[in-house]
């Protein structure tokens, strides 16, 4: 299972302004896409959704990319 890093290398090809490219992709902010990476908060459902979209994968697969705890949300 690839961790979110990975997940960001597949799709944008280097991990090189792949956080600047996901945040502009989903409309957030940088910095929320680097809290999320380093695990610091998460993002919400519909962020989810709209990662396993991009990513071409399921949501449980982005979950646990990002180590999400089993009970969180």
């Amino acid at each position: 299972m690839p961790n979110f890093t990975e997940l960001l290398e597949q799709k944008y090809g280097s991990i090189r302004g792949a956080q600047t490219k996901l945040a502009d992709d989903l409309k957030v902010n940088q910095s929320s896409v680097s809290n999320w990476i380093k695990g610091r908060n998460f993002p919400n459902p519909g962020l989810i959704k709209k990662m396993a979209v991009l990513f071409n994968v399921s949501e449980e697969t982005v979950r646990i990319a990002l180590s999400m705890p089993d009970n969180y949300i």
